[in-house]
């Protein structure tokens, strides 16, 4: 079984529905379709809402493997995770920091 975001989105569906999580994060079922069959990706503050739906982590869902490191942003207080690619990443996404801040 290959590990992809279209997997790992299915295993942590687990038992639920793509109309369901379609619903938990304002996007179409279609959406959700693409996103578990590969055909697209979501952008990263929105794998971030999936994940928190989901109740999985965020860095193993968005590429594979847990954050190395979580903290707080010092600028709006929201919790951070350090991905190898994108360095620090607001979990969630944050109305109150529109920057990728360091801690």
């Amino acid at each position: 079984m290959s590990n992809t975001f279209g997997t790992r989105l299915s295993q942590a569906l687990n038992g639920r529905t793509q109309t369901w999580l379609s619903e938990q994060v304002g996007v179409t079922q279609t959406a959700v379709s693409y996103w578990a069959s590969d055909k697209r990706q979501p952008e990263l503050g929105m794998a971030a809402k999936i994940a928190e739906a989901l109740n999985v982590e965020p860095g193993w869902l968005a590429f594979g493997s847990p954050a190395v490191k979580t903290t707080t942003c010092r600028i709006c207080g929201v919790q951070v995770h350090w991905t190898p690619i994108y360095g620090w990443v607001h979990v969630g996404g944050s109305d109150k920091c529109e920057t990728v801040a360091t801690p």
